[in-house]
């Protein structure tokens, strides 16, 4: 998600914020004036200072309960509780700017919180009020959350939203002790060791941060989706297998996928278009953290990937006509070749050609080796006829060679599928039968090809396939 997508959404619950705000004075209006101060003769004032604050305060919190509550669907639904710190090693293993942004962000969150409670009300000058109140309230989300099934029960989000009403409180002391400062009122003055002492949450937050982000850059190689997020209990484990694991180690070959700039996938854009008689239209130009997406005119949508150049075609005249059946199916796979050579394709002759349905066709290319690099991955495309086509799916990467590295061997990866340090769908107590193995490459965070170990294997009766990776 974008930053100006979350800008939309938090606008959405503003307004929602907003319009509860505005029924809410409505009533006040006819409860104070009306019935209080003209039928019950009552003499009592109300601060304006003090409607102000309750009305900002209302607005959050119906912006918090919007964005955590009423914008989750069904697919959402979990009665799961993920385990404290599981968001942070999974954003690890990612390492993808949305994973890391989304728990910035629920710290974020609760930064006003932490700064706007003692602002109104006195008693939360005490700071052990204000994080008790902070953690109250985001532990009713969760609740909610599960009980509703509206969302997933985090441990994390707990922690970051408490973390954010602390640093939002430690912003409060820093201001206030500045306007005691101006006004050299010495009653409203702190200690300076105290002022500091709640700045401890920012600054630890700031210190872990920076050293994630700099672990991560100084890391040779990327991180692989594979690796394992949380060890399976071995007593839940029941592992077997027929199957004989070499033990012999042994250095691998590690390849690296070209990358490309924005200004790259836009020069991209135009030559693909222009290929087809068309011309890239400029003012329809979107960019997301890890993809860029192009139009021509109403016809032509192409969705270019920076990670390994890899993209996705629609041509949506050929996708909306109906075309016979005939004409679609049974295909050559010489003119599909000759076809895609029109869309500037050229399909290593080494890649195997699959028909998976009418009108829908696969080339994939498993380490097909080109000079010291390779090609991998599938390329899958819908045929129209006349060479024409209605999507094509191009995850053919070339990868040139890296470096060699030691791998463990396939007995070692074994060995910790029986140590429970895998990923799989299954929670509970797990029957699992190991059999192949398989020597593949997959692309990890930082765009190397990198060699895992794929075993196929039966979970529960259920067909999988376990990878764990092969790098020591």
């Amino acid at each position: 998600m974008r930053i100006s997508d979350l800008i939309n959404l938090a606008q959405r619950y503003l307004t929602l914020g907003l319009v509860a705000l505005v029924v809410m004075a409505l009533v006040f209006v006819i409860g104070y004036f009306l019935v209080y101060r003209r039928v019950l003769k009552g003499e009592k004032k109300v601060r304006v200072v003090r409607l102000l604050w309750w009305a900002v305060l209302i607005c959050y919190v119906i912006v918090v309960i919007g964005a955590t509550l009423m914008g989750r669907s069904g697919f959402w639904q979990n009665t799961k509780i993920m385990p404290l710190f599981y968001s942070y090693l999974e954003a690890w293993v990612n390492f993808s700017t949305s994973s890391w942004r989304n728990i910035i962000l629920n710290i974020c969150m609760f930064v006003p919180l932490g700064f706007w409670l003692p602002v109104g009300m006195k008693k939360f000058r005490c700071f052990w009020k204000t994080y008790l109140t902070g953690f109250a309230f985001t532990m009713l989300i969760e609740l909610t959350q599960l009980l509703l099934k509206r969302g997933i029960f985090e441990l994390d989000d707990i922690m970051n939203n408490t973390l954010g009403t602390m640093i939002g409180y430690g912003c409060f002391v820093f201001a206030y002790a500045v306007c005691a400062y101006i006004r050299k009122n010495k009653e409203e003055k702190r200690s300076l060791v105290s002022i500091l002492a709640l700045q401890l949450p920012l600054v630890i937050t700031l210190a872990v941060f920076m050293t994630i982000f700099v672990t991560y850059e100084q890391k040779e190689l990327g991180n692989v989706s594979y690796q394992y997020i949380y060890k399976y209990d071995k007593d839940l484990i029941d592992v077997t297998t027929t199957k004989t694991y070499s033990d012999q180690r042994t250095e691998l070959p590690v390849y690296i996928s070209p990358t490309a700039s924005k200004e790259e996938c836009i020069q991209f854009a135009e030559q693909f278009f222009h290929g087809l008689g068309e011309e890239l239209d400029q003012t329809r130009n979107d960019f997301y953290n890890d993809t860029a997406i192009f139009y021509a005119m109403d016809t032509y949508n192409l969705w270019v990937d920076y990670k390994g150049e890899t993209y996705s075609f629609t041509d949506f005249d050929a996708l909306f006509e109906e075309v016979s059946s005939e004409k679609r199916a049974n295909v050559s796979e010489k003119e599909i070749r000759e076809a895609l050579l029109t869309y500037q394709i050229d399909v290593p002759k080494q890649a195997e050609f699959k028909v998976l349905e009418s009108g829908q066709y696969q080339f994939t290319a498993d380490m097909i080796s080109e000079g010291s690099g390779i090609i991998n991955g599938s390329l899958v495309c819908g045929y129209y006829g006349n060479r024409r086509f209605s999507t094509i799916e191009n995850n053919l990467i070339s990868c040139s060679l890296y470096k060699q590295l030691e791998a463990i061997s396939e007995k070692e990866a074994y060995e910790r599928i029986c140590e429970g340090k895998f990923n799989s769908y299954e929670s509970g107590r797990i029957t699992l039968e190991v059999r192949e193995c398989k020597l593949k490459y997959v692309l990890d965070t930082k765009g190397f090809y990198q060699p895992v170990y794929q075993f196929a294997c039966t979970v529960n009766g259920q067909e999988e396939t376990i990878t764990i990776p092969a790098l020591k």
